[in-house]
């Protein structure tokens, strides 16, 4: 079977909703079992998918490292480590910055996904994967979203830097780097509305479409890739829309 997952024990921040979902419910299908690590109580998901639930804070040391140690008395290791878990919120414009959201989001989803990390490698053996999402926000910066912006460029950063230091382990580290994703934090607001002028396939992504993406990197098949940023935008940094074109002119 192609992108196999047979027996990997596959841990997933973030698993309880949306993109980290489908995930788990791929992986699941794919032979994977899996364990859903989220700030809230994903009992009864994990349930439906004959797997484990942590609630644990991506942020904090010893939540994490309590919870990898929970997996691995139940399943021996990690084999994947998903690091799904992020927010984003309203911003202001620069000169308006509020470095308390600035704090909380930096913290969530750049600590949250080094936190992961590094605790994660002491339970991995050779052949191990850690996968991170960024954002095409982390590329070109959309307007009033500067912490959101910089914690996601962070993140294909940090996911380059730990590629190079744990290659001699023989774990493999790269990220996702999605456009508008149609979840509940996107579906009926704006961002939909743009999605359909900015992106040449006119449309958000589906959530489904950054799984599958996640579950052939997570697989053996892609063994020989690491330190890589897989944008799935739609085409959105590949140029202007001709939507947006014709809509312009339009007007």
């Amino acid at each position: 079977m192609f992108f196999s997952l047979d027996g990997k024990v596959a841990v997933i921040t973030g698993g309880s909703q949306g993109i980290g979902l489908k995930t788990a419910q791929r992986f699941k299908k794919a032979g994977a079992e899996i364990v859903i690590l989220d700030i809230t109580d994903a009992t009864e998901t994990a349930d439906g998918l004959n797997g484990m639930a942590i609630q644990a804070d991506v942020t904090d040391e010893a939540s994490i490292q309590k919870a990898f140690a929970s997996v691995v008395e139940k399943h021996g290791r990690i084999d994947v480590l998903v690091n799904n878990a992020g927010v984003g919120f309203d911003e202001p414009m620069l000169e308006e910055a509020d470095f308390k959201l600035f704090d909380k989001v930096i913290n969530i989803n750049v600590k949250g996904v080094m936190n992961c990390m590094k605790h994660v490698v002491a339970h991995m053996a050779e052949g191990g994967v850690i996968l991170n999402v960024s954002s095409t926000a982390g590329l070109v910066s959309p307007p009033m979203s500067s912490a959101y912006n910089a914690s996601k460029a962070a993140v294909i950063s940090l996911t380059k830097s730990a590629a190079v230091e744990l290659a001699l382990k023989h774990i493999r580290v790269n990220c996702l780097v999605p456009g508008t994703v149609a979840t509940t934090m996107n579906i009926g607001t704006p961002n939909e509305t743009l999605a359909k002028y900015i992106n040449p396939d006119a449309r958000m992504c589906d959530p489904e479409e950054i799984a599958a993406a996640y579950h052939f990197l997570a697989s053996d098949d892609a063994k020989f890739i690491t330190g890589a940023s897989l944008v799935i935008d739609g085409g959105q940094t590949a140029g202007i829309s001709l939507g947006l074109v014709d809509k312009l002119l339009s007007e």
